[in-house]
This record gives structure tokens, sequence and C-alpha cells, in this order.
């Protein structure tokens, strides 16, 4: 008997949804993708550590713009941690796919 999953899908007004086996199966991460994803990669060439300096330097930048604009809270504290998540993941885009 194959394995069905349930998972909540933000487009479904019930709220879960029955995945066929197919589905199920492309929704594991292959063992190549976590070789790839758990790997250090260090930078290939110039190019792409100017990319990583130019990520960090336009988010720093915005980061500080929110700090100035936003009033101490809650709220440019989660702005801000996204701000990180994204140069985070702007950077393994980089490092994992080029």
């Amino acid at each position: 008997m194959s394995e069905v999953r349930y998972e909540r899908q933000r487009t479904s007004k019930r709220g879960w949804k029955k995945e066929t086996p197919k589905q199920t199966l492309q929704n594991y991460m292959q063992i190549d993708d976590i070789e790839r994803n758990f790997t250090y990669h260090a930078p290939k060439n110039a190019e792409q550590v100017k990319k990583y300096e130019d990520i960090r330097a336009f988010a720093k930048t915005f980061s500080i713009m929110l700090a100035q604009a936003v009033p101490n809270s809650s709220e440019l504290d989660n702005a801000i941690q996204k701000i990180e998540e994204a140069v985070f993941w702007a950077n393994a885009g980089i490092a994992r796919h080029e």
C-alpha cells in the first residue's frame, strides 16, 4: 500500500488535502539535494565574492533605513530578521547553483 500524506494547503478552503502518491514522492528531497545543501561551497571566483558583498551592502543599507524610519519594536526586529534571511537564501542560491 502506498503512503498517503496530509498537508496543510493554503489554497484549500477545507484546510486538508489528500495527496496522491506521485505528489508525495516529489515532495521528498533527493540525496543529491541534501549533499549539495549541507556541503560548504567556497566562492569560486572574485565575481561570486562581489555578488555576496553587494547583497550584504544593499541589505545593510535597507536595514539602517528601516531602523531610522520604524519605531523600535518587535515589528522592526522581524523586518530586519527577514532581511537577514533573504541575504542568507540569496547567498545560498549563489553558492549552491553557480
